[in-house]
């Protein structure tokens, strides 16, 4: 357990232990079989044709979808197009190169996708950095139709692998290509692209609304981006039902993008998680604009996933939440306090006449509403704004179209108004190891490792109540999350919970103080740096009870008595006190030291504390720190 971390080194910490949640899409793993086969012939190369660029404001003041690319039409398969290579142990490998000058990504499009068990498709860049796959005939679609979400540069490369002796050969067929030209896999290093008026999810104003941003998902229909919603239903079971707009365009060969969001408030990693294959149920142009989809891929439970509840009352909500993806954007959340007003063609719109804070853009189509209780209500469908331009944001009316899709989210025939959200895989605690840790442990990091089942990328984790800070914790995957512990202000025992929207799960572990004295010095760490400050943390743990006598030196050489031996002071030449500390019920103390001016560069600086109680006394571990002139 370590001290409160120093305010110069919050950014350190972030830096050094976020962990970016995986990006594949469902993918099988493994190395293309032409990677580790030496020379191999040139991969056959085919140009695309050229693309008109449209302008990124093109869609003027509707939202609509969000058009990042070109949909570049081909007819490419395995028999006529590439070439077919024969490895030294009988692999048989086709190959083919696709070149769209100026893309800043490509993504592909299937009309056929079918290979045997023993086939596998993958898809690299020039680079070979981004390796995508391997895709089987577990990614197969029931229509056979299939995607693969932007790959990074202008060329890729397919490459199809299968055994010598495999039953059948793989069916390939590409329809077409998408030309990027707006950069949608670029990861910027911070969130300055985003208004100052459009709020991340994972910032304070969202934590009321996690079951509903979980339920919230970015769409890529080919060329186009929109924003949908995972949807429950009254048989309660987990339907992967997903509601969106119908001029997002044609839902059945889809890529369903997951916690594309910051993992802190403005800042960190996004999350990106995809599953692709759905099926249209419902679609209606006019006057509707709503598509039903059931997405045919098994969720992961890692990715989190909620369904949300509805409300097909048509009450005027007290208040609205809406949750979407402005403009290729990772997902942010709009608030108003006051109640939407209706309106439209046979009243069929809810109508938000201006948010706190927030506004819809191109992308944000399809996006759910909530109302204050969190069930949705309505689907985003008109209106731009801006940071200093508002104007009203238009939502189609829940209540209004429930005649289209009654039959898939009322399948039990309850006649029900409105229902609650659904979580197919609860989360749940198994153990936290250790289950008893000492008071203070020196170092930057003490770990208690969190194992259990369903933990999503954007877990929240509180000790007693409190909600821990993102940077002092790390969802490694479903089935673990280590927490560097807070300085606790209690022995005895703690609950710590993990928490993903209303869902739940606790355990708890014990605090108990130190056998014997124990000191922390600035950050614990060995011979690190320390800016130049005024003071410097100094942390002690003990028995409590116990007294401490804190010694600092510029040497490590030992002092012996036959008392006491200390590990610094070179024979108590160079030894100084800093301090006599009382050790408190809480096991541990706080102390800031000043940092006397007129030290050299780089000063390595030694520290040991000297503990009386009523066992005798006892010598703690040494700290040592470089400390430079304020």
């Amino acid at each position: 357990m370590k001290r409160v971390p120093l305010r110069i080194l919050l950014s350190v910490a972030w830096v050094a232990y976020a962990t970016p949640v995986s990006g594949k899409q469902l993918e099988q793993g493994g190395t293309p079989s032409s990677f580790g086969s030496g020379v191999l012939p040139d991969v056959p190369s085919i140009a695309l044709q050229p693309v008109e660029h449209w302008p990124a404001d093109d869609t003027g003041q509707r939202p609509g979808p969000l058009r990042f690319g070109d949909l570049i039409e081909v007819d490419l398969n395995m028999q006529e197009s590439g070439e077919w290579v024969q490895l030294a142990d009988g692999t048989l490998v086709w190959r083919l190169r696709l070149v769209s000058p100026g893309a800043l990504s490509l993504s592909l499009v299937f009309q056929t996708f079918r290979v045997p068990p023993e086939g596998s498709l993958f898809v690299y860049d020039d680079s070979r950095t981004v390796v995508r796959g391997a895709y089987t005939n577990r990614n197969h679609n029931w229509d056979e139709r299939f995607a693969i979400q932007p790959v990074a540069g202008h060329a890729l490369t397919l490459e199809y692998n299968q055994p010598l002796g495999a039953a059948s050969t793989g069916e390939i067929r590409l329809s077409g290509v998408v030309h990027d030209f707006l950069g949608v896999t670029t990861t910027p290093t911070s969130n300055v692209e985003a208004p100052p008026c459009q709020i991340d999810v994972n910032c304070p104003q969202g934590d009321p609304w996690r079951d509903q941003v979980n339920a919230v998902v970015q769409i890529q229909t080919n060329q186009f981006l929109c924003t949908g919603a995972l949807i429950n239903n009254t048989a309660r079971n987990g339907d992967q039902l997903f509601i969106s707009a119908f001029h997002c365009g044609d839902m059945n060969n889809s890529i369903f993008r997951f916690n594309y969001q910051t993992s802190g408030c403005r800042t960190g990693p996004p999350g990106n998680q995809t599953v692709q294959g759905s099926v249209e149920l419902v679609t209606n142009a006019t006057p509707n604009d709503i598509r039903l989809v059931r997405i045919t891929r098994p969720i992961p439970p890692r990715y989190g996933a909620h369904f949300v509840g509805w409300d097909r009352s048509g009450e005027v909500p007290v208040s609205t939440v809406g949750i979407h993806h402005p403009n290729s954007l990772r997902k942010r959340i709009n608030v108003d306090s006051d109640p939407p007003t209706i309106g439209g063609f046979q009243q069929q719109n809810w109508i938000v006449d201006e948010w706190d804070f927030g506004h819809l853009e191109p992308g944000s189509s399809g996006s759910p509403l909530y109302s204050q209780e969190g069930r949705y209500v309505g689907r985003g469908y008109g209106t731009v704004s801006t940071c200093t331009v508002s104007f009203p944001s238009t939502y189609r009316r829940f209540v209004s179209e429930w005649h289209l899709i009654q039959d898939y989210l009322d399948p039990m025939k309850t006649g029900e108004v409105n229902i609650a959200g659904f979580d197919p895989f609860p989360t749940r605690i198994d153990t936290a190891t250790p289950t008893v840790v000492e008071a203070l442990r020196p170092g930057t990091r003490q770990d208690l490792s969190v194992l259990g089942q369903n933990f999503p990328p954007f877990a929240k984790v509180q000790i007693d109540g409190v909600f821990l800070e993102p940077e002092s914790y790390t969802v490694v995957d479903e089935n673990e999350i280590t927490i560097d512990l807070p300085q606790l202000t209690a022995l005895g025992e703690h609950s710590l919970i993990v928490r993903d929207g209303s869902d739940t799960d606790s355990i708890g572990f014990r605090v108990k103080e130190a056998a014997s004295p124990i000191l922390q010095f600035a950050n614990g760490d060995w011979l690190t740096p320390i800016a130049p400050l005024a003071e410097v943390e100094l942390v002690m743990a003990g028995g409590v009870g116990s007294l401490q006598w804190v010694f600092f030196s510029f040497s490590n050489m030992p002092s012996v008595d036959p008392l006491i031996t200390l590990d610094i002071g070179d024979g108590f030449r160079d030894l100084h006190l800093g301090g006599v500390y009382f050790i408190p019920k809480a096991g541990w103390v706080l102390d800031h030291l000043s940092v006397p001016a007129g030290f050299a560069m780089e000063t390595p600086v030694f520290a040991q504390a000297l503990g009386l109680s009523d066992t005798g006394l006892r010598v703690s571990n040494v700290q040592a720190a470089m400390i430079t002139v304020r």
